[in-house]
């Protein structure tokens, strides 16, 4: 009997790690009306566009995505639409002048509760963004403000929560359950995500979500990350004591602690260790650009897909530090 209650037990815990992520949407095309819309340009009203994407809860959380779409004002054409094939993704763009542009609005659950438990094996809700083309450097303020809304325990005692964080480039953005105070995330009844262009201070915006779902803890010992910089470039390392299903490593670099992340490695840096013996690893950022501070963050990604992000740290390369680390 103690045999088969640590095999079961095995088993649990195997399943517990897949069924870490889940899936809120990942915008297969599927269901009607026709969700591919248009506002302008010429005598077309400005205001809201609605329609609503159905399709198996496997692929939309309670199998249906309610659209809420909006023009501002002006005549230029702003459209958005699904994509009929791989990879999958729903996208918002505009040939407008500035302002003219208001929100794109979806929404989970507003038809029905949800009653969805979102917290086993989880901690954030990730929100992955393609095909974006609001990313400059400098002090370019072309950012997408990005709403995330939440509601559980509409039966009993309804909380809502919101949190918004500025999408700037294609890369993953997590909203953290924490930052939701009071929302019980193993009773989801409802959620809102949200994109504001109205303040977007750049003609033409493009801003497409491949992918909408939960992440959890991984299974990664990191007993060290840390950055050091020199003339041009910035030296990061990090070591593990163990690492159970551990898939790989990505670096992500912004100029602010709390500013936009940007991926800069192209591949995944693959994983060395093992659940009984970690490793050592080193990145080069040789894009970094002396006089200037950087924040830099560590992913670790699991086989089943689910991250963890380390950091940030910061670094300032220097022309003289080129000299003395020599």
């Amino acid at each position: 009997m103690k045999k088969f209650l640590i095999a079961a037990a095995i088993i649990f815990c195997a399943a517990g790690i897949a069924q870490a992520t889940i899936i809120i949407d990942d915008f297969t095309k599927n269901g009607t009306p026709n969700n591919d819309l248009t506002i302008g340009p010429g005598t077309n009203p400005t205001g809201d566009l609605t329609a609503a994407r159905t399709g198996p809860t496997a692929n939309i959380m309670g199998g249906t995505c309610d659209i809420t779409f909006n023009r501002s004002a002006g005549n230029s054409s702003v459209s958005y639409y699904v994509t009929g094939a791989p990879p999958y993704y729903a996208e918002y763009s505009s040939a407008y002048t500035a302002n003219e542009v208001g929100y794109w609005r979806m929404e989970y659950g507003k038809s029905a509760n949800l009653n969805a438990d979102l917290s086993y094996g989880a901690s954030a809700i990730q929100v992955d963004i393609v095909n974006s083309d609001m990313c400059f450097s400098g002090t370019d303020t072309r950012s997408i403000p990005t709403t995330l809304t939440v509601t559980s325990g509409k039966e009993t005692t309804p909380v809502t929560a919101s949190k918004t964080i500025n999408i700037k480039c294609d890369g993953t953005y997590n909203f953290n359950f924490g930052d939701f105070t009071g929302v019980n995330f193993a009773d989801v009844d409802y959620i809102k995500i949200q994109f504001d262009f109205i303040n977007a201070t750049q003609n033409n915006v493009d801003v497409a979500v491949t992918k909408i779902y939960t992440v959890g803890t991984t299974l990664i010992e990191l007993s060290s990350f840390t950055v050091k910089a020199s003339n041009g470039r910035v030296k990061l390392a990090w070591v593990t004591e163990s690492e159970i299903d551990n898939a790989g490593f990505n670096i992500w670099r912004a100029d602010a602690a709390d500013g936009e992340y940007v991926k800069l490695n192209e591949e995944i840096i693959p994983a060395k260790g093992s659940e009984t013996k970690g490793a050592n690893y080193v990145f080069t950022d040789h894009t970094a650009k002396n006089r200037m501070t950087y924040f830099y963050k560590l992913q670790d990604i699991d086989v089943y897909g689910t991250s963890t992000f380390h950091g940030p740290a910061s670094a300032t390369p220097k022309f003289l530090l080129g000299i003395f680390n020599k």
